[in-house]
């Protein structure tokens, strides 16, 4: 908290000393180093605002954008479970539909009939077991690929958002060395005392 309070303190005593040598630039005068340096780190702390606003939004964007891929991947998924979901009851009940029918017509038949028709059955109910159990193979691969690729480009995507807050962060750290540096430096200007050694 006494940093937050000594860098707005620090903020405007710099706005308030940069407003005095725009007066002094606009009367035509002719400006020190100190000064000079005193305008450069006002700007730069203009601009580190400005990109930490920037990064803010392009932040919240990001997130803004994932959720709503997020929650527009879910309804897609849940809409193709639905769907599929659909489709296999159909066909299960077409299927014992049609078992059934042909049971009742192989129970009037004679016997032997009836046991060729029971092979038959047999290896159709195969097939469409082989058939159910790819397709159920091939929609798990590929809602994994899925899952898999989406995880990939979150990561990817927390991962710049990280090195982007680790860039302005030692960018912070340095316009804070800089700024401590120039108020030694001003005192010393201004008050005639010495800047401390290290």
């Amino acid at each position: 908290m006494a940093e937050t309070i000594f860098s707005s303190v620090l903020e405007e005593a710099l706005k308030q000393v940069s407003e005095r040598i725009g007066r002094k630039l606009t009367e035509g005068k002719k400006l020190s180093d100190s000064e000079v340096i005193i305008l450069l780190l006002d700007l730069m702390n203009k601009r580190m605002d400005e990109m930490s606003k920037r990064i803010e939004e392009l932040g919240d964007g990001l997130n803004r954008r994932m959720d709503d891929m997020n929650l527009s991947l879910n309804k897609r998924i849940d809409d193709l479970d639905a769907k599929l979901s659909q489709r296999i009851s159909d066909v299960e009940s077409s299927l014992n539909k049609r078992i059934d029918d042909l049971d009742a017509k192989l129970s009037q038949r004679i016997e032997g009939v009836k046991q060729e028709l029971t092979v038959k059955m047999e290896e159709l109910d195969k097939r469409l077991n082989k058939r159910i159990d790819d397709l159920d193979a091939k929609l798990s691969q590929r809602i994994s690929d899925v899952e898999s690729s989406l995880n990939k480009r979150i990561d990817d995507l927390a991962l710049q958002i990280n090195e982007l807050r680790k860039d302005v962060r030692l960018l912070h750290q340095e316009v804070s060395s800089i700024k401590s540096d120039v108020i030694v430096l001003l005192k010393h200007r201004l008050f005639g005392d010495r800047p401390e050694e290290d």
